[in-house]
Formats: structure tokens, sequence, C-alpha cells
């Protein structure tokens, strides 16, 4: 069985050395199937981490938070047991890339969402953000910009994604 792990960090920033706020991931199967280990399904099937960094107070997601329990190394080492032997999958990807290899982290089996769906279903306005794929999707959208919620989003995207090219090929 396949294994995938979609993540998602929001931080202080958009430059690689912005301080991470929060890490969120998803494990799924090739049928996009949460994996989890007992049988709460969904709970043990993802992690929401916050870290001693304080939220600024005009950050993108509106969320006023106070300090999680974490340093980033610890989030990113809890990160890395969480998503071992998975392929790592996110929208644009390359951003984690660039905090992750601040610690030393690598990725090597991966899949960027955004260029995915860039190549197979270009959008008319020329914006791809994970808004607006949602948008062309019709895929509503709970909890945006945050780690977790962004996640789910990618999740839900995948699958409408999937739905409507099986749809197609059935025709």
């Amino acid at each position: 069985m396949s294994k995938y792990s979609i993540i998602d960090f929001e931080t202080t920033g958009f430059g690689s050395y912005a301080k991470i706020l929060e890490i969120g991931a998803i494990r799924v199967d090739e049928h996009l199937n949460f994996i989890g280990e007992d049988d709460f399904g969904k709970f043990s099937s993802e992690i929401d981490i916050r870290t001693l960094v304080e939220w600024p107070k005009n950050h993108i997601s509106g969320i006023v938070r106070e300090k999680g329990l974490y340093s980033e190394k610890e989030a990113v080492d809890i990160l890395v047991e969480f998503t071992k032997d998975s392929t790592i999958v996110g929208y644009n990807l390359i951003f984690e890339e660039r905090i992750l290899r601040r610690f030393g982290v690598g990725i090597t089996r991966k899949m960027d969402v955004m260029e995915v769906l860039r190549k197979r279903f270009p959008l008319v306005n020329g914006k791809y953000s994970l808004d607006e794929y949602c948008k062309a999707f019709n895929v509503k959208r709970v909890a945006g910009h945050t780690a977790l919620g962004d996640c789910v989003a990618v999740y839900d995207l995948l699958k409408e994604v999937t739905r409507q090219m099986e749809k197609k090929e059935k025709i």
C-alpha cells in the first residue's frame, strides 16, 4: 500500500527564514482513504502542531493563537516521524521544502499538487492559488490559511479532481 502525507506550514512570512507557526499533515493511501492506526480513523491520521513562535497579529488566517508546545525543530521532528515512508504531497511544495532544508530535512518522494493542476487544468485567470483551484472545482474551504485547514483543502481538492477525472473516463 502506498502512503501519502499531505503537508502544509503556516509561517511568519514568505521567505525561507520565516518562522514556523504551525505544521499540519494528513496521511492517506493511494485511494485517498485516511490511514489510521486505531478506530478513530481520521484523528490518528492527522497532526496539527503549533510551535512556541508567537503568531503575528496580522497573520493571513486572522487567527490569534497562544503559543504552542514545541520549538520549530521539535515540530519538524514530529513531522518527519509522522511522514516517514510517505510520498510528500503539498500545494506549492517548494515553500515547505526550503524551510525543511533549514532543519537538514530533504524530501525525496514528492508531488506538488499546484504543478500537477497547472499542467492538467490551467486556469483562464492565470491565478494558481489553492483558493482559486478550490473555487474552480467547487471545493468548500474550511479553516483556510491554517496548516491543517490547508491540508484538508488539498485533500478535498484531490478527491474532487479524481472524482471528475473518473467520471470523464466512464463517458
